[in-house]
């Protein structure tokens, strides 16, 4: 497992904190690689999952993919088609398809660390992936996120480890 990959671990650890502290009800899909074992060994493909979180509040459902980038801009291709598509339908079904965003570049010195935690729907990133597309580019800009997105740069230390201040969104006043 590579380095990346546990730190994508990590924030989706900190996501599953955070839902269970704001949350009525929140399950964590497995990822595809948990079945890479068990599907090797039987032919069958590996399942598509839609998302990493499903999460129930007041009767208003949420799924939730979470996405962890150290650069200034995350790719087109960390977004996978069958994730967009899944919460596109959920949010077409009345639903909150969601996008978690953590921008962390992993600086020790408070001058130069960044960790800010971007939320959008799924009709907003595929706004901003359609923008962007049409200037040429590959990624989209941190600084994109800042008119399309909610942001979060609070974090709150919980009882195994560290979560986000979400009360805004589950709790709006």
């Amino acid at each position: 497992m590579t380095i990346a990959t546990n730190r994508g671990y990590q924030f989706e650890a900190e996501i599953g904190r955070t839902l269970k502290k704001y949350t009525q009800f929140s399950f964590k899909l497995p990822d595809s690689r948990a079945f890479g074992f068990i599907m090797s060994k039987t032919g069958y493909p590996l399942p598509k999952v839609p998302c990493d979180f499903i999460a129930v509040h007041k009767s208003q459902a949420y799924f939730i993919e979470c996405k962890q980038t150290k650069n200034t801009a995350i790719r087109f291709n960390a977004f996978r088609p069958h994730q967009i598509e899944a919460l596109d339908r959920v949010a077409k079904a009345g639903g909150n398809g969601l996008f978690f965003i953590n921008f962390n570049n992993r600086e020790r010195t408070k001058a130069k660390k960044i960790n800010k935690l971007y939320i959008l729907d799924v009709i907003n990133l595929k706004a901003l992936i359609k923008t962007n597309k049409a200037k040429g580019r590959m990624s989209i800009p941190r600084e994109d996120f800042d008119s399309s997105a909610f942001l979060t740069e609070k974090r709150l230390k919980m009882l195994h480890g560290y979560g986000w201040d979400l009360n805004w969104l589950f709790e709006p006043e």
